[in-house]
């Protein structure tokens, strides 16, 4: 597998923009390539920063566990917590899911 990869600061708008809109076109499927936002308002803060890498990862774990890709759950969290490798829950002081 190749290690190629595309610097979106370098490309022009109309690039960016086709990407953008094919990427989005593949949320909820495995062709998602981590460009786009599809997740809920929620974990703005955490997938926003996150690598392309990341947000495919999570992206990928909340369709292998039927999860509502717009949904807002203890699950949810717990696999953004273990993809980005941060205590997600505690760091929001979230105790609704203790």
């Amino acid at each position: 597998m190749s290690t190629y990869s595309i610097n979106l600061n370098t490309i022009t708008w109309t690039a960016t923009k086709a990407l953008l809109d094919l990427d989005d076109s593949y949320i909820g499927t495995p062709n998602y390539m981590g460009i786009t936002y599809f997740w809920h308002h929620e974990y703005r803060h955490y997938l926003r920063d996150a690598s392309p890498s990341q947000r495919i990862r999570v992206h990928k774990k909340w369709l292998d566990a039927d999860l509502d890709l717009d949904g807002i759950t203890k699950k949810h969290w717990d696999i953004v917590g273990e993809v980005l490798k941060k205590d997600v829950r505690s760091d929001k002081g979230i105790e609704v899911f203790a």
